[in-house]
């Protein structure tokens, strides 16, 4: 129930997808607090059933959303942060996989390709009952610069960022649609230069963004909370959507044991089914050595 972790609640409640909702936080009083704030928006809201405190109240759920984890600390290099938040991802996602195993776990706590993965190989769970936010988030942002760009509405804008979520990250540019035209043809018609550079400040501006939110705020969570909204809403309602999120991948052009994101296929059942999109050389490239990086990363702590 840290700033995310709230706001995924509240946007729950608000929303009416679900019927009950346990908010659980190591610091009790946390939890309860928040979720007598939201208890306050009855009037307002769908009806949502709303109980909180420690982990153990969450039992026989349909769905577990886990954003345990702590901040890197100064100096600290990248494995120091991995090795600290496995850590704490642990001590929350055990009891947690113990008492919902049929649940669908979404995995929103960082580094998220690697938590995934680790809940995907320890947990004895089915691939399809775990899901990282993975590139979610980014691909909402990408699509943005991309429609702020062209002055089009964001859902006219149909484009993915694959891959790690982090630096690994690969923008899938040969694939971009706007509307039913590929972005370089809508370009053109519409007189507006969208070469290499536009494209390069614009993928530029999508890895900085979060440090960007939190250098200004101190955190991110709005973005977030909708895309975890976004996944529930999926599962809840049986969409069949098809999202770009962090699972299971396994011999992809190559890349092997490790999760990350490419689209995937949301229903009732959690992630249904893999689309490995045809990608561009350059792409697939980058695509390769960010799956090899985090394989190797996954060793290195012990994940593998």
């Amino acid at each position: 129930m840290g700033s995310v972790g709230a706001t995924i609640a509240y946007s729950i409640g608000v929303n009416g997808v679900a019927s009950r909702l346990v908010l659980t936080d190591v610091m009790e009083d946390k939890a309860v607090g928040e979720g007598m704030d939201l208890k306050h928006c009855a009037s307002f809201i769908p009806p949502v059933e709303v109980e909180a405190g420690g982990p153990d109240l969450c039992k026989g759920m349909d769905a577990v959303v886990i954003t345990a984890g702590s901040k890197r600390r100064p100096g600290e290099d990248r494995t120091g942060l991995i090795r600290r938040n496995l850590a704490v991802f642990k001590d929350m996602s055990v009891p947690l996989a113990r008492a919902n195993p049929k649940a669908i776990f979404i995995v929103v706590s960082n580094p998220v390709d690697l938590l995934t993965l680790y809940m995907l190989r320890h947990f004895g769970l089915e691939p399809n009952q775990v899901i990282g936010t993975g590139t979610l988030l980014d691909t909402s942002r990408f699509r943005q610069q991309i429609s702020y760009r062209l002055s089009v509405d964001p859902r006219n804008v149909h484009a993915s960022i694959i891959g790690e979520h982090g630096t690994g990250s690969v923008p899938v540019w040969s694939r971009v649609q706007v509307g039913v035209l590929p972005l370089d043809a809508y370009a053109e018609q519409s007189g507006i230069d969208f070469g290499d550079k536009v494209k390069q400040e614009i993928f530029e501006m999508v890895l900085g963004a979060g440090q960007e939110v939190i250098r200004r705020k101190g955190a991110t969570f709005y973005g977030i909370a909708q895309s975890v909204l976004r996944i529930l809403t999926a599962i809840g309602r049986d969409e069949r959507s098809i999202l770009t999120v962090s699972t299971d991948v396994t011999f992809f052009e190559g890349v092997d044991d490790v999760a990350m994101s490419l689209p995937v296929l949301i229903n009732r059942r959690g992630a249904q089914k893999t689309l490995n999109p045809r990608l561009s050389e350059d792409e697939m490239d980058a695509f390769c050595k960010a799956g090899a990086g985090l394989n190797e990363l996954a060793r290195e702590v012990g994940i593998l």
